[in-house]
């Protein structure tokens, strides 16, 4: 866990692990511990008065970062279902070529 005054980079390295944790690993457990220390990260980062003189302007920094990476992960997710889309219309396309060539012969 990064330390109470540390600088929003150092802050969200930490907070990028758990949230992908969260969006990537569905089937394994966030652990109560592992919760709470993602929770305390924030809340430190927020509430320090090194960042700035309000906790809504040094939270909306964490914000853009979360923003963006459910961006990314949205875009990343479209892609794979685009992937899987298109391979699987290529199967299907190859199959029904397939079971064409055999009945308009047989």
């Amino acid at each position: 866990m990064p330390p109470a005054n540390a600088d929003i980079a150092t802050t969200w390295a930490f907070l990028e692990e758990g949230v992908d944790h969260i969006m990537t690993k569905r089937d394994t457990d966030l652990s109560y511990e592992r919760f709470w220390a993602l929770y305390t990260a924030q809340y430190n980062y927020c509430t320090s008065s090194k960042h700035s003189t309000s906790a809504n302007l040094t939270g909306f920094a964490l914000y853009g970062r979360i923003v963006h990476y459910f961006v990314q992960h949205l875009r990343y997710l479209k892609d794979v279902r685009r992937f899987v889309h298109d391979d699987r219309t290529t199967m299907n396309t190859s199959c029904s070529v397939r079971i064409r060539y055999k009945t308009s012969f047989s």
